[in-house]
């Protein structure tokens, strides 16, 4: 497996079939590496299109989203949550009309952990120095969840969502 989809695809795919607290929970599927390996050239191509744009509210709030879930569940061993913010944020990434490169390097500081040798050669191909294993932990901005969704549910259809205050 990891000479045909990389060592960073299989690693990450372990890390999101389930909770490593739970025995049991790693139902394992050929597709699911591949899907791994689509992840990761997505976050690839990501990378073509960094700028030196200013980070934009919505892409604050979805950094700083992926970083409290990613502490919250990491601390619990909770790796394919973790893996799951992590692709939240990439859509949020991919949807912006343009990609800063601040909000890239967070997003390779929080993806190390996970995919080592892409976040290292994508740290490198952004020109950092040192390794993205040695950068600090990005700091999440403290006005970026002002609001939460609620979703509204009636007899397990969902019918619509409320923006609420977080508080």
């Amino acid at each position: 497996f990891v000479d045909k989809f990389g060592a960073d695809a299989v690693r990450i795919y372990l890390a999101f079939i389930g909770p490593y607290n739970e025995p049991g929970s790693y139902p394992w599927n050929l597709d699911g590496v591949t899907s791994m390996r689509k992840f990761l050239e997505r976050i690839e191509r990501l990378t073509v299109r960094a700028d030196h744009a200013a980070l934009t509210p919505e892409l604050e709030k979805a950094l700083a989203q992926a970083n409290r879930k990613i502490v919250q569940d990491g601390d619990r061993f909770k790796f394919n949550t973790c893996v799951a913010a992590l692709m939240i944020l990439v859509n949020a990434l991919e949807d912006a009309p343009s990609v800063s490169r601040e909000a890239l390097k967070q997003l390779l500081v929080y993806l190390a952990p996970f995919a080592p040798h892409l976040a290292e050669h994508l740290w490198e191909a952004l020109g950092e120095e040192g390794s993205v294993h040695a950068a600090a932990w990005p700091v999440a901005a403290e006005h970026a969840e002002e609001t939460v969704a609620v979703v509204v549910q009636v007899n397990g259809k969902r019918r619509g969502s409320l923006e609420v205050k977080a508080d």
